[in-house]
């Protein structure tokens, strides 16, 4: 009798066998596919560097970015992120994009410098995230925070570690009322707090652990902190740090690799010292010193890369920290017990130093206040031949005011820079001055409406991440070239009155916006704003809020739920027709969100 069908011992031992050989091809399969996706990834940004100099170079190109995407650094240095990258040809009037081909990264950032690019760190693609690292390889990294072991295994997440483990967590002392956290894992101030060592060591499960990704509400890094972490190997350091201590890394003898956010602005005393197998390191644009002894003892570091590399000094005298191998053997030299630094005062085009800051007051009667910089750099830069040719000022962080008048037509100035300890900018303060850009630090709270009233040579105006400012008056532009502007995401008050400048046309809102509310003439006879965005969490729009804006041509919802007009519901994903409805057909009308 021929057999028409399996039997069941049959087909059961068919399911085992193929179960099998799925347990076995499932995970080289997903390999395959992950070593493809980093080589799709790694390809695409080779790709579009080679093809971004060789354009630059043959066709004579300029830059040209989008605001949202980028920031202009304060040596001139261009960071641009997603694909903010644009060129533009030298008569202004052909426009080039180049597309990044294979698979695009998401997220990451390029740095532009002298018609040179350089992929930097953190290029992240679907939900995988990579370092790029100083020898342009690609290294996969976890996106979550926690500790890892060299698999990239998770061995316990940050809570596990916190609540579990005992890692020592406070509030920022200085700042009560902050709502970030300081990383004070070992606080020397404090004898019962564990050290990270001691949490580790005396944990077998956490003995695995060689990479630690720090969580984004970190914001400082204390005094010792990883003192004698010798089983990481990794450090991921978010953005949100703004302050690694001294001494927070020393003698983590097996730490391979460490990322400095460009947050942070002084490397301290000893930060670094005899880190053994680090090999290499980049010191971010945002650096102004390098403490004493910061990587004495760092036997095998070979590579240490300034992105900005111009008006570095070693005591009294000018250092070159283009190479990166010399700047190694400098900071791990013994008998070079020394201190790297910008030092803060006026520069010259090509960022030699020409007076230093205690000079500069000194010297020169530059008055500063209580910490107030008061009206008279002016007549100083014009009486004082040695001075002529100065185009540059690093302000001293002994300053927290910039006064009214402070660089009132000083228009020899093209850029100045504030420190993080400026909270206040005064009425008419860069007024008529020659500045191109500037960026706003992160603790200023409060603009006045007239700080940078008729600096045409003024392009663009940045805001350092986690912004205090609450209140912005976008008056303060008037007469200057801005073309667009992201407002910081604590801003909650937002005036313009009838705006008098001709440039600005694009009015974007950081991520996290927390306005919510758009009351009546917010935004009133601005006749030059083309477009605009309406952060997520705005859910009320008064009547005549865009009154006289006649060139709003787009209008774009971030959240597109549940608005309501006059009691009937509406569709706002036409950008061109909200443009036309909130300007014109229901002007007297208000706008309400109920999802």
């Amino acid at each position: 009798m021929n057999r028409q069908a399996f039997t069941l011992i049959e087909l059961l031992a068919v399911i085992v066998i193929l179960a099998i050989i799925a347990l076995i091809a499932v995970p080289i399969v997903i390999n395959i596919i992950n070593d493809s996706k980093k080589e799709s990834l790694q390809r695409s940004i080779d790709l579009y560097i080679d093809t971004i100099q060789k354009r630059i170079t043959q066709e004579n190109l300029k830059i040209k970015y989008n605001p949202d995407s980028c920031e202009i650094q304060e040596d001139g240095n261009l960071i641009c992120y997603e694909d903010g990258v644009e060129l533009l040809t030298a008569d202004g009037t052909s426009l080039l994009k180049i597309d990044i081909k294979g698979t695009k990264p998401k997220s990451g950032r390029l740095v532009l410098s002298n018609g040179k690019i350089i992929a930097s760190n953190n290029i992240n693609i679907s939900h995988l995230t990579y370092e790029y690292d100083i020898d342009g390889n690609i290294i996969q990294i976890p996106s979550n925070p926690g500790l890892y072991d060299s698999n990239y295994k998770l061995v316990a997440t940050w809570d596990e570690l916190v609540n579990n483990y005992d890692v020592n967590i406070e509030r920022d002392w200085d700042d009560s009322s902050s709502e970030d956290d300081d990383l004070w894992i070992y606080n020397v101030d404090n004898p019962e707090s564990k050290t990270w060592t001691h949490i580790q060591n005396s944990n077998e499960k956490l003995r695995k652990g060689k990479i630690l990704v720090l969580p984004s509400n970190i914001t400082k890094i204390g005094t010792l902190a990883f003192y004698r972490a010798t089983l990481l190997e990794k450090i991921i350091i978010p953005d949100s740090v703004i302050s690694i201590k001294s001494s927070a890394f020393f003698r983590c003898s097996n730490l391979k690799s460490i990322i400095i956010p460009n947050t942070i602005v002084d490397i301290e005393l000893a930060t670094f010292g005899y880190c053994e197998n680090l090999t290499s390191i980049i010191i971010p644009d945002s650096v102004t010193s390098i403490g004493f002894s910061a990587f004495w003892g760092c036997s095998n570091l070979k590579k240490v890369t300034f992105e900005h590399k111009k008006g570095w000094y070693l005591g009294y005298s000018k250092i070159d920290v283009t190479d990166p191998s010399k700047n190694a053997a400098n900071l791990i030299d013994p008998n070079k017990d020394y201190r790297i630094k910008r030092p803060y005062g006026l520069y010259d085009d090509n960022d030699n130093l020409l007076l230093y800051w205690d000079n500069l007051v000194q010297n020169y009667g530059l008055q500063v206040t209580d910490g107030e910089l008061k009206q008279g750099l002016k007549n100083i830069l014009q009486n004082n031949e040695n001075l002529s040719n100065a185009t540059k000022l690093l302000i001293s962080p002994k300053v927290n005011t910039i006064g009214e008048y402070a660089f009132y037509e000083c228009t020899s100035l093209k850029n100045i820079i504030l420190p993080n300890s400026v909270t206040s900018i005064g009425t008419l303060a860069f007024s008529r001055s020659g500045i191109t850009n500037i960026t706003i630090p992160n603790s200023v709270t409060n603009i006045s409406f007239s700080s940078f009233n008729n600096s045409s040579s003024l392009k663009n105006i940045m805001f350092e991440k986690n912004s205090k400012l609450t209140t912005i008056d976008i008056d303060m532009l008037s007469g200057t070239n801005i073309t667009s502007i992201t407002i910081p995401a604590n801003v909650t008050d937002i005036m313009s009155g009838e705006y008098s400048g001709d440039k600005l046309m694009t009015i974007k809102f950081e991520k996290g916006s927390k306005l919510t509310e758009i009351v009546p003439n917010m935004f009133a006879n601005n006749t030059y704003i083309t477009s605009i965005e309406i952060p997520e969490n705005v859910d009320y729009i008064e009547s005549y809020a865009f009154e006289g804006c006649d060139n709003l041509t787009s209008v774009i919802f971030k959240n597109q739920k549940g608005w309501i007009v006059d009691g009937e519901p509406i569709n706002v994903e036409n950008s061109n027709l909200n443009a036309t409805r909130l300007k014109e057909t229901y002007l007297d009308s208000e706008w309400e969100r109920n999802e």
